[in-house]
């Protein structure tokens, strides 16, 4: 419990970071959902499946986005700006999503976890890196 409260812990973090990555993410996942609903749109609505590749992609766009804040913030704390940064994607996939009952949790579940494991590998890739 100690190391989910040291992720999110704001001392030692820069806001304007954390600012950046949220607008990143909100930006980023708004415009898959504009481009889920053009694509449903002209499929002619949900299909079978849709639902787990729909968690897949969100987890995959986070996880990238979330690799792409930690490894270039150059900090030993990369991890946690790219978990303050998945709050953005969790927020657009629930607010778009609330309809969706337990779908939209699990799929807001999916942003925030991809968002903690992206970070999680560009942290180490740069550590490795800079070795």
């Amino acid at each position: 419990m100690n190391f989910l409260m040291s992720i999110f812990d704001l001392h030692g973090l820069k806001i304007w970071r954390i600012i950046v990555a949220l607008a990143l993410n909100l930006v980023v996942m708004s415009l898959f959902f504009v481009g889920l609903n053009a694509l449903l749109i002209q499929q002619g609505g949900w299909a079978d499946g849709m639902d787990i590749s729909l968690m897949l992609w969100v987890f995959l766009v986070s996880g990238l986005l979330g690799f792409g804040i930690a490894f270039l913030t150059r900090a030993e704390r990369g991890i946690s700006y790219a978990a303050w940064g998945s709050i953005g994607s969790f927020a657009v996939v629930t607010i778009l999503m609330l309809e969706a009952g337990l779908l939209a949790l699990l799929v807001a579940l999916m942003a925030l976890m991809g968002g903690y494991n992206g970070g999680l590998i560009g942290q180490w890739l740069r550590q490795k890196r800079d070795m």
